[in-house]
């Protein structure tokens, strides 16, 4: 099938595998009508957009191939699970509720890296030493639980850390979407990261900028790394040598 569309009043679901060679969309038209493909057995080679409305209105995707997510607007939470390739995107995600991104294979990644809008705590699972993790987001960010092999690095202009975030042995990176945007330790609001965001956080580095980041970096509080799993907190302008 190529350039395949469903749009329904109800519920969307499978009772068998879908494979298509184009893009996918899936639209349920009434408030809080979800959005459930989740056999394992599912082929959507081209983009695959998702579009509910409702804070009910949930969508979730598992593809057994690499997954490229088109735009999409998701009233409630969005869950797509990659079993054997790269999770990527080609358009901007909207996400009302919750958003989970999982590639099962080891060393696959996550780049989600458009201005995307997910309001809920987002969670990103990888496996493997190089399956890396990339979002952007231009709302404010709740990280949410999560388990990384490899990098994290997150794009945003405000962040908190809402689960256990476990990247152990490995960096994660907080740049500003905006690069004037300044940033805080030991304090909330913006981006700034509390003793407790800190906290939830396993990971042998943190690194705050990136090489165009021109925002200071303040202290706001007392902030105490031996009580989390970070071994090292760093600012990237200064270290980039």
């Amino acid at each position: 099938m190529q350039n395949h569309g469903w749009d329904t009043v109800g519920n969307l679901t499978q009772t068998g595998a879908l494979t298509v060679a184009g893009t996918s969309s899936f639209t349920t038209s009434a408030t809080d009508a979800t959005i459930t493909l989740t056999n394992t057995g599912n082929l959507l080679t081209g983009a695959a957009s998702l579009n509910t409305s409702g804070a009910n209105g949930n969508a979730s995707l598992t593809n057994n191939q690499a997954t490229v997510l088109g735009a999409s607007n998701v009233g409630g939470n969005l869950t797509v699970t990659d079993s054997v390739g790269n999770l990527t995107q080609n358009g901007v995600l909207t996400v009302g509720g919750t958003s989970s991104f999982t590639t099962s294979a080891s060393n696959a990644t996550i780049t989600l890296n458009n201005a995307n809008l997910l309001t809920g705590a987002v969670s990103l699972n990888t496996s493997g030493t190089s399956g890396n993790a990339q979002l952007t987001n231009a709302v404010a960010t709740v990280l949410g639980a999560s388990t990384l092999g490899g990098n994290l690095t997150v794009q945003t202009d405000s962040i908190s850390v809402s689960g256990a975030v476990n990247a152990s042995g490995q960096t994660v990176t907080v740049v500003p979407l905006t690069s004037s945007t300044a940033m805080t330790l030991g304090a909330t609001g913006g981006l700034a990261l509390s003793q407790t965001d800190l906290d939830n956080i396993t990971a042998s580095t943190l690194v705050f900028g990136s090489t165009g980041s021109t925002g200071g970096i303040t202290v706001g509080g007392p902030v105490t790394l031996a009580t989390t799993g970070l071994a090292d907190v760093r600012r990237w302008q200064k270290y980039r040598d």
